[in-house]
């Protein structure tokens, strides 16, 4: 069992928060038939890379381990 600090926690937490913003913004791409279809998915893949980098920012500064688990 792998005990976390809260920190480590809050980290967690920021990271899926920032996939899930993405995950939102995707799906309202795939599903709006309207001319603000472009900048959802634009605003999609914007916040997928944030939170991609902020993962491996996280990685390497060594508050989150080196693989997801």
């Amino acid at each position: 069992m792998l005990l976390r600090s809260d920190a480590e926690v809050a980290l967690d937490e920021a990271l899926l928060a920032a996939a899930e913003a993405a995950r939102i913004y995707r799906e309202a791409a795939f599903k709006c038939h309207s001319p603000i279809r472009p900048q959802l998915a634009a605003a999609a893949d914007m916040r997928e890379r944030i939170a991609e980098e902020l993962a491996e920012s996280a990685r390497r500064a060594g508050w989150l381990p080196r693989a997801p688990d």
